[in-house]
């Protein structure tokens, strides 16, 4: 598989996810979100997820609330965001 592309990316880091292997995803995603910044939204998702499952639950809450205050439209975002809430 080449990883030339979003999707690639995207896929590479929910299989790191889904694998636990939580510092290869944050790579991946942050990878992604520098190299394509038409698909921001999709890979700070995925950072926030990543930053989650390692524990790490005010690094998610900073990357989607930034992420939501550039996109308030954006659902995914807003629903990541409450279910970190207390």
């Amino acid at each position: 598989m080449t990883l030339d592309g979003p999707v690639q990316l995207q896929r590479l880091a929910r299989k790191y996810l889904d694998e636990g292997r939580t510092m290869e995803a944050l790579v991946v995603a942050k990878k992604g979100s520098a190299l394509f910044p038409s698909f921001l939204v999709e890979f700070q998702l995925l950072l926030a997820e990543a930053y989650v499952a390692g524990r790490r639950r005010a690094e998610a809450r900073s990357v989607l609330e930034a992420s939501l205050s550039s996109h308030p439209d954006d659902q995914r975002i807003a629903r990541a965001l409450d279910a970190l809430r207390p």
